[in-house]
């Protein structure tokens, strides 16, 4: 049964304000996995509190890292693996499972990587096979969690196919450069790019070094060592572009703590902002956004997923027809999201067609709705923005799913419209 403070409800009229952009998850969790594998000690600042940026922090702790929670949101990591426990549980991040499979590999110890909720149903096909190819055995369940290894990973060459997920091939970018021996990974059907210059930008940070060769072999040293380094984890593209969205729509807003150069493949947002004629302000470490009249826009969303909900949003409220292309990539993410965006959205009186690869949106009259995310943090955040059509209600259930990525989300939302 449903909690009742889990049931959100939404009502405004115009948006105002600021906010401090919360952590990346993304950066956050490849920060705690190259601290793990640091011998030395990491400082991160600005470190982030959500849920799968906590269940990474208990994981790397159960692997031998020894952390301190000081003041002045800094996060202290004495890294090294040393395992005793042989169960880990990721929660329900893929990256979780998937960048540090490889990494705990590196043990050689009998390891059984767990999850929960959606996690169980998306598939481990590629790291499996790319486990194997590096001297990892591995079972499975039928291809999903759990997961159990044995067996130490070792250099060489690999291929993996990135076409689901570019998650695996972080992996072994972060757990290679530690083998003895260099190693080549050939890859094919790579998408999510971005992540995988954020992953590099992290190494480096971190003293690691990685040859890129247009995202199809990366050629890694082994024998490489993580040093010790003062870091601080930015804000986070994903949480804040559904803010963002709500400025060019309903009003006007100020997001700090940003870094307007980063390499998250979420900061697209800003682009598509500027395509649909909103007015965008950045300065550094700054953005401002706001709204003006919208015109139609068409966007390939292959290499970030995770604004696939707001855009749809979005494409509501622009004037004429708008093209998202990439649905192709929502189909193992916390829900089957082409599914829900298309069941979900459409109670709000939007119109979507879902066609081939793409799905097409054009503006629509929103009405009142009750929305179930499906327990997908991105399908929560997204449907808030129907609340800031005059006079309509938006009713969201599960609404606690927001805490993956964004604990705060709702309270934010809440301080900016009015």
């Amino acid at each position: 049964m449903e909690k009742e403070e889990d049931i959100i409800k939404l009502k405004a009229t115009k948006v105002e304000g600021q906010i401090l952009a919360p952590p990346s998850k993304s950066c956050m969790q490849r920060l705690l996995c190259a601290a793990l594998l640091s011998e030395g000690e990491t400082n991160i600042f600005n470190s982030d509190n959500s849920e799968d940026s906590q269940n990474a922090l208990k994981l790397i702790q159960q692997a031998g890292a020894k952390i301190t929670d000081l003041k002045n949101n800094r996060l202290q990591i004495i890294g090294g693996i040393n395992i005793n426990d042989h169960k880990f549980n990721v929660g329900e991040s893929g990256l979780g499972i998937r960048m540090f499979a490889p990494v705990l590999a590196i043990a050689d110890k009998k390891i059984e990587l767990d999850g929960e909720g959606s996690l169980k149903s998306r598939p481990l096909h590629t790291l499996i096979d790319a486990l194997q190819q590096c001297g990892v055995y591995s079972d499975s369940s039928q291809g999903h969690i759990p997961l159990k290894m044995s067996g130490m990973l070792k250099a060489g060459e690999i291929n993996i196919d990135g076409q689901i997920s570019s998650q695996v091939l972080t992996g072994f970018l972060m757990a290679l450069p530690c083998a003895k021996g260099d190693s080549k990974i050939f890859v094919k059907n790579l998408k999510s790019k971005p992540y995988i210059d954020l992953t590099i930008e992290v190494l480096n940070k971190f003293g690691i070094q990685v040859a890129n060769d247009n995202y199809e072999i990366f050629s890694i040293p082994g024998t490489q060592k993580y040093k010790e380094t003062e870091i601080v984890c930015e804000g986070d593209w994903s949480s804040i572009s559904t803010h963002l969205i709500a400025a060019a729509i309903g009003g006007r807003i100020e997001i700090n703590g940003i870094n307007v150069h980063s390499k998250q493949a979420d900061i697209k947002i800003l682009q598509i902002l500027q395509q649909v004629g909103a007015k965008i302000e950045v300065t550094e470490n700054k953005v401002i956004v706001e709204k003006n009249d919208l015109r139609s826009f068409y966007t390939d969303a292959t290499d970030f997923p995770d604004l696939f909900p707001g855009l749809v949003m979005l494409g509501a409220y622009c004037n004429g027809t708008s093209v998202i292309n990439g649905v192709e990539r929502l189909f193992h993410k916390e829900s089957n999201r082409a599914e829900i965006i298309k069941r979900e959205f459409s109670k709000m009186g939007i119109n979507i067609e879902i066609s081939e690869n793409k799905i097409i949106v054009s503006k629509s009259k929103i009405k009142n709705a009750i929305i179930d995310p499906h327990n997908d943090h991105r399908i929560a955040m997204a449907a808030s923005l129907a609340a800031i059509t005059p006079d309509t209600e938006i009713i969201i259930t599960q609404s606690n799913c927001v805490k993956k990525s964004y604990p705060n989300f709702f309270t934010d939302f809440k301080n900016i419209i009015k």
